[in-house]
């Protein structure tokens, strides 16, 4: 009896009652809980509490949600002064580049599962007539030679651009599928890879250059009325009827690690100038309108380009250009000016302040 009344003691009228609530929860049917069955515990380390709820729901996974993608643009300068031993034939004066956008889908452990690039390679100056037999990715640093580890398999080419003016011949673009495991591994470290084109004259290497992932891209575009009215002073002499349009890409880029580069891509149209003119090259003033100023980009056409008719259409593309110069006119660009320069007007016979905006050259 002792014993009993001990137990009374300790177990009071209100803690019964709980204990005996607690005990119909537990066993009584699974609809005094939930109306449907109890949610799995998501996975991928997310923290469940047991009632359906989760504490981190940024890392939820749904069955049939997108998998994230991934996309970088690469690109590797192609020399022959890079090749083990450097090319001293007639490729030698060559000029090459080559551009990848890689697009690359993940889980979301960041592993990739299907990869596809988009590939290109412009060339000029190589030996005329000569073919470009393939290009090839290989794994090896700088100053070594390595496996190749991927072929874009591109059809043997004729290479006809002596001149990289008014453009670089183009292979490409070319969609492809990569293997997983090598585009995983470019995402990693492109640096460890190079390109490598190969020639019917130097079919065991003509040019190779290092891949590079281009970082912090920024794209804009811009254009310029090109009118002789606008010279300072005025054209009044047989390119005053004259008139043009310029439009223009700017690409500001962050290649791997601490290195910068600008580019500017243009297309050029030019109309009812001197029947005879010779374009002599373009230029990139820093100065506002109606003012003259200093030149912050050159083109200069190492054969002067006749203008049919007084008429032009041109198509530069991969200016290499100063970062800070491409950046001072991405930021005011109505403090810059495109003007050409003719061999009947060569002080510039035609100019247009930038302003923002316009197609795609």
């Amino acid at each position: 009896m002792a014993e009993i009344r001990l137990q009374k003691c300790l177990v009071s009228p209100a803690r019964l009652a709980f204990f005996l609530l607690l005990s119909i929860a537990l066993s009584g049917p699974a609809t005094l809980l939930s109306a449907g069955p109890k949610p799995a515990p998501p996975r991928f380390g997310s923290r469940y509490n047991g009632n359906g709820q989760i504490t981190n729901p940024r890392q939820v996974v749904t069955e049939g949600q997108p998998k994230p993608t991934t996309t970088l643009y690469l690109k590797a300068t192609l020399s022959p002064a890079d090749e083990l031993p450097p090319v001293i034939n007639a490729d030698s004066s060559g000029v090459a580049d080559a551009a990848i956008q890689l697009v690359a889908t993940t889980d979301y452990a960041g592993d990739v599962l299907k990869a596809t690039a988009n590939f290109s390679v412009a060339f000029c100056q190589f030996p005329v007539n000569e073919q470009l037999i393939g290009v090839e990715f290989h794994r090896a640093p700088a100053g070594q030679a390595g496996p190749v580890v991927f072929d874009p398999g591109l059809a043997p080419v004729v290479m006809l651009a002596a001149s990289c003016l008014p453009l670089p011949q183009e292979a490409g673009p070319k969609l492809l599928e990569v293997p997983p495991d090598l585009a995983q591994q470019i995402i990693a470290d492109s640096s460890a890879f190079y390109v490598e084109m190969h020639t019917d004259l130097n079919p065991q290497g003509a040019a190779r250059g290092q891949l590079l992932t281009l970082r912090a891209e920024r794209l804009a575009n811009f254009n310029a009325e090109l009118l002789p009215a606008n010279e300072v002073p005025p054209v009044t002499d047989r390119d005053a009827a004259g008139s043009g349009t310029v439009n223009m890409i700017l690409i500001l880029t962050q290649l791997s690690g601490a290195n910068y580069t600008g580019e500017i891509e243009f297309h050029l149209s030019l109309t009812d100038f001197r029947r005879k003119d010779y374009l002599l090259s373009v230029e990139f003033g820093r100065a506002a309108a109606s003012q003259s100023g200093p030149a912050v980009l050159h083109v200069l056409f190492t054969n002067p380009m006749r203008m049919k008719g007084g008429a032009a259409d041109i198509r530069v593309i991969m200016v290499a250009v100063p970062y800070e110069t491409v950046q001072q006119i991405y930021n005011d660009p109505s403090n810059f000016y495109f003007q050409i320069k003719t061999d009947f007007t060569p002080d510039g016979a035609a100019r247009g302040q930038i302003q923002r905006g316009g197609p795609n050259p």
